[in-house]
């Protein structure tokens, strides 16, 4: 039967502390009536570090007994693992051998000629097709831009052809007038009334233009 803990603590103690130790391992685990309490830990103490010393030396004899067992075991497993690799590298070696007359007859090019070239074509063929999508695909593209910019200056001349056609109107009346030396202007004044001002030779004639109900709508000049 195996030592216990404390029996092992006590014998790395030397003989002449042994005695003391166990009264007081037996006091500190019994529970002491009297005050010397610190003076049986210190034992316990020392007895615990006596033992912890003695470990390495335990754990390096466990190792040094197992260490031949390791090596005898490690050698077998090497020259089994040498043997075994040899017969592998035989048996791969006779595999190539047998199998190389038949893998060069299967890599034999000239047998293949035909597929390759055919592959070729097939390949310039496709890049054949390729260019022409891309340049198909840039003339529809480039179309596109030009429908969508005419049809945008379309839509701008359509929303501004009636102030167009208004403003060329009115400036063929303006320039009209300004032939015969005639200037218009007009401005508003503080109260917000618009005044008309019409400035030009002396008029031959003039009359006031009005309605049914004799409200003034209007003149009517005549320039020589």
């Amino acid at each position: 039967m195996a030592d216990s803990y404390i029996e092992l603590c006590l014998q790395a103690l030397p003989p002449e502390k042994r005695a003391a130790a166990r009264q007081a391992f037996a006091d500190v685990v019994e529970g002491s009536p009297d005050g010397s309490i610190l003076s049986r830990l210190l034992i316990v103490f020392e007895a615990t570090a006596a033992y912890g010393r003695t470990i390495p030396a335990e754990i390096t004899a466990a190792v040094e007994k197992v260490l031949p067992l390791v090596d005898a075991r490690l050698s077998r497993l090497a020259q089994t693992t040498s043997e075994d690799e040899a017969r592998r590298l035989a048996q791969l070696r006779d595999l190539l051998a047998s199998q190389l007359p038949a893998m060069a007859e299967a890599l034999r090019t000239d047998q293949h000629v035909e597929s390759i070239e055919g592959l070729r074509t097939t390949v310039e063929r496709t890049e054949r097709s390729v260019r022409r999508l891309r340049h198909l695909r840039l003339t529809v593209v480039v179309m596109l831009m030009v429908l969508a910019m005419c049809a945008g200056a379309g839509g701008v001349v359509l929303y501004f052809r009636e102030d167009y056609v208004w403003g060329q109107r009115s400036l063929r009346h303006l320039q009209h007038l300004g032939s015969h030396g005639v200037h218009i202007g007009a401005r508003t004044d503080a109260s917000g009334a618009l005044v008309v001002r019409i400035e030009g030779p002396p008029s031959m004639q003039a009359d006031w233009l009005r309605d049914f109900q004799k409200t003034t709508t209007g003149a009517e000049l005549v320039y020589p």
